[in-house]
């Protein structure tokens, strides 16, 4: 922040970026949970809608930056930029969806206040899951950020076919959200909650992660 000016690097305005970028992606998720509670009223999905609640360019904030900063900053990204940012940004959320379906499984209704209100919501029936399902869950999606993220890294056919596999189920499962048949995968998740957050939230969620899982095929 007190550094001389024209010596911030892109790099750096870039990385400044990642923690309002999270924060926002963790309000939007969380917001339609805790029924439709944001912290900020720009940030209100609910109101403006999803498109519409997006990262603003602040002149005076591209004023500090510096020339150099300026400069780069004013050119597009990369495609390799681009990529890299997609698979982090999808193995992490990946990998973030495994640690709550772990948190489940040992009995946390956490983002909700308790079990009841967990199981209507997320799974949409009287009864949650057993704890070696959601373990079951977790232990895919941990294998899916592993395959999008490449680590470890493996031979590039092995890692095409692991990252597609991932993509096509995480788009079926939005498929199946978008038209109100999850119950095809998951029988007896019908509860009008669910059904409600499933089409605005969960089934748009698996078909975002699908293509940011595709778009880190290894070339």
């Amino acid at each position: 922040m007190f550094r001389p000016r024209a010596t911030t690097s892109a790099r750096t305005a870039r990385l400044t970026l990642l923690f309002p970028i999270r924060y926002m992606i963790a309000t939007a998720i969380r917001g339609p949970l805790v029924r439709d509670w944001y912290p900020y009223p720009f940030a209100d999905v609910a109101a403006h809608g999803s498109v519409r609640v997006r990262p603003q360019r602040d002149p005076d904030h591209t004023a500090l930056l510096g020339r150099r900063s300026r400069r780069s900053v004013g050119r597009p990204p990369s495609p390799r930029a681009m990529t890299a940012l997609v698979r982090a940004t999808t193995a992490g959320a990946l990998g973030a969806l495994a640690g709550l379906h772990v948190a489940w499984g040992r009995g946390s209704s956490f983002p909700f206040h308790d079990v009841d209100e967990l199981t209507n919501a997320v799974a949409g029936r009287r009864t949650l899951p057993p704890p070696r399902a959601c373990f079951a869950v977790a232990g895919a999606l941990t294998v899916a950020s592993s395959f999008v993220a490449d680590v470890p890294r493996l031979p590039r056919p092995v890692q095409r076919i692991g990252v597609t596999g991932v993509a096509v189920v995480l788009a079926t499962r939005g498929g199946l959200g978008v038209a109100g048949r999850t119950d095809v995968l998951s029988p007896g998740s019908v509860s009008a909650r669910f059904r409600r957050l499933d089409r605005r939230l969960y089934a748009p969620l698996c078909l975002a992660l699908a293509a940011g899982a595709l778009s880190s095929r290894r070339p």
